[in-house]
Formats: C-alpha cells, structure tokens, sequence
C-alpha cells in the first residue's frame, strides 16, 4: 500500500513530537505492509526545516523498506502565496491542498482555476459533511479534481457524520485515494479500513484507492475513477 498524506516527520508541525514516535510510526506501517509514504508536512513549515527532516527520517524508513516521499499539505491561502515554489506529491504536478472552511462556491472555484496542475483534496468528508457529495461533483465538473478520504473516516474516528460522508463521496464515486493522515501511531489505519472495505467490495476495487491510484499520482498519471456496487443490504449496513 501507498500512504499519500502522513505526519510522520517529528518535531516540524502538529505530528509526531519526536524520533521515538517517528519510528515507531515506521514500525506500524511496515506491519501494514505499506511501502511508500508521502511525508506532507504541513506548508507552513519553512523549506530548509522541512527537507532537514525528510532526509533524517528517510534515512531512518530505507532500511525497513518504506520509500519516503516529498510532499506538503498546503491551505489554499498558502498554496496561493507560493504558487511558484509549490512542493508536489513526489516529482508529479499534483498538489495535496485541505480547504479548510472555505465555501464551495463560485468565487472558490474562480481561486482554483489560478492553479495549472491537478489538486488532491484532503479530507473532504471531514470539511463538508452532508454536502460532501454536492460540494464534490461541482469541483470534479469545474476543475482537475481528485479527492483523498481518511482511512479513520470510515472507521468511524470522527463521528458518525463524517463516517457517512466519507461512505456517501466512496459510493458516488468521489474517492481516488484512501490515505491516513496519520499524525501519530493510533492513526496509522491503512490495514483497517482496507479489510472493512473488502467486506463490502471486491479486493481489485479496493487496491485501486490503496494502490492503483496512489502510485498513477505518484507516476503522474491521471488517477482511475472508480464508482463501486455493493448490495443494497451493504449499503443500509455503512450507515450504522
């Protein structure tokens, strides 16, 4: 599996605190069997302290086997103001950018078309509740749109409303990649939510938010859209 937003890089924002807790997040996803892992730092980190920190934690992951990946998790507003020194998800043109409480309206969708590369959504299911799916079929219409849930979503980490949206955008077909956002070890899910979802769909489907589109993202190819079927009996049961 490919993790495309984690906080695994210690002591440069709100994730891991130190070493420790850096490698015993390393630990976890190798258990998981995950083999690459995006380290995108929040983007108010400045660039010399965030690459000090990639390459001391690199050096760390290689040997247990896990590919680090450069990468940040941009607001919109700093993603605007350093638009020319933007850090992608490895060397594609795809940019990891977590709205926040923007509205999703006209006046955003006119702030977006100033970017010429494709944007990954963080987390929408956390930000939009039950207008997830309206709010997402508007960007993907106007816009080079693609969408990252959170593993624990699903898993019912945040409540009960986020858990629906995330359920609701996956069926509608508004999930590209299923990442973590893992800011310490507890949230390292990968593993998890990959067999709940194989409880209501076939594993080909499911290997392609873990691992078919993470790496087309990764290779700079345009992610699979995928619109899963499950019985109607499953459906009734992700409610709950």
């Amino acid at each position: 599996m490919i993790d495309l937003h984690s906080h695994l890089l210690f002591d440069v924002d709100d994730g891991a605190l130190e070493e420790n807790v850096t490698r015993q997040m390393l630990d976890r996803y190798v258990r998981q069997k995950v083999s690459a892992v995006a380290a995108t730092s929040h983007s108010l980190v400045d660039l010399p302290q965030y690459q000090n920190a990639f390459e001391r934690v690199s050096a760390i992951a290689e040997p247990l086997g896990v590919r680090l990946v450069p990468g940040r998790e941009y607001s919109l507003a700093v993603a605007e103001e350093q638009s020319a020194h933007l850090q992608t998800l490895g060397s594609s043109r795809f940019l990891l950018v977590d709205l926040g409480r923007f509205s999703v309206n006209a006046a955003l969708s006119n702030r977006l078309r100033d970017f010429s590369r494709p944007l990954l959504f963080a987390h929408p299911e956390r930000l939009w509740g039950e207008k997830a799916v309206e709010n997402a079929r508007f960007l993907a219409e106007r816009h080079e749109a693609f969408f990252q849930l959170n593993s624990g979503s699903f898993l019912g980490e945040y409540g009960k409303t986020v858990r629906k949206a995330a359920w609701a955008l996956l069926n509608a077909g508004f999930c590209t990649v299923i990442a973590s956002d893992a800011h310490d070890v507890c949230g390292i899910t990968l593993a998890e939510c990959r067999n709940l979802l194989e409880s209501y769909y076939d594993a080909a489907t499911v290997s392609v938010f873990f691992e078919d589109n993470p790496q087309r993202i990764l290779s700079d190819l345009p992610p699979k859209r995928i619109v899963p079927h499950c019985s109607w009996i499953s459906r009734i049961r992700q409610k709950f």
